[in-house]
């Protein structure tokens, strides 16, 4: 199963020099719409027309939807190439897609979206009815992650917030100071910071903002 998350921005060139940059692997390239392979999962970047600029969706993408099954979906469009949406507790849209492009990889950047919920714990048994593992989760449920091709995290609302449930872009990468120089070498400026859960790179792509990760090398 492929998780790819998608940028929806109205500098898409911008965000092609990134990839290229990340060594992703072009899957399709247009003026509005492109696939890029990562080391795991996959990126989209689309041309905002319908969605606004700096929103993000999530979609699971498997080979064979005929044989999925889950009870936490339902048909969101039928025909010979149907989306399912995912039925969850206070989740934000997640498609379940059939694969639409062959796999291909590229670079050590990992897709890790970030779904914001008022239910983590309540969601973990849909996610893992859709065929993603569970890799890890927080002592105070507050947050999880869950492992397919690309890793896709839960994140609890702040109490404070107003917000409906949300996606953040986010990626994983096992060598910061590497990725930061190649981002360098292509025009951009990355900043290395440390967060409560480690390092990270932050990186102004157009009018966007990408957060990279510290993932343990593999």
């Amino acid at each position: 199963m492929i998780i790819r998350q998608t940028i929806h921005t109205a500098d898409p060139e911008a965000w092609k020099e990134f990839v290229h940059a990340c060594r992703a692997a072009p899957i399709t390239e247009s003026d509005t719409w492109s696939v890029y392979g990562l080391g795991r999962g996959q990126l989209g970047v689309f041309l905002a027309q319908y969605d606004p600029a700096g929103s993000v969706s999530v979609s699971l993408d498997i080979d064979r939807l005929d044989r999925f099954s889950s009870p936490y979906v339902r048909v969101s469009r039928p025909g010979e190439q149907p989306d399912l949406s995912v039925v969850g507790y206070d989740l934000p849209e997640l498609l379940v897609h059939n694969l639409g492009y062959e796999p291909d990889r590229g670079g050590e950047l990992s897709a890790s979206p970030l779904l914001f919920t008022s239910q983590v714990k309540d969601n973990i048994p849909v996610l893992e009815s859709l065929g993603l593992e569970l890799r890890s989760i927080s002592a105070d449920e507050t947050y999880a992650e869950f492992d397919g091709d690309g890793i896709l995290a839960l994140h609890v609302l702040d109490e404070n917030d107003d917000a409906a449930p949300q996606i953040k872009l986010s990626f994983q990468h096992p060598n910061l100071d590497d990725l930061a120089e190649h981002l360098r070498e292509a025009g951009f400026a990355p900043n290395i910071g440390f967060e409560d859960f480690g390092r990270s790179v932050r990186v102004k792509i157009g009018n966007e903002l990408a957060r990279i990760h510290e993932s343990p090398a593999t």
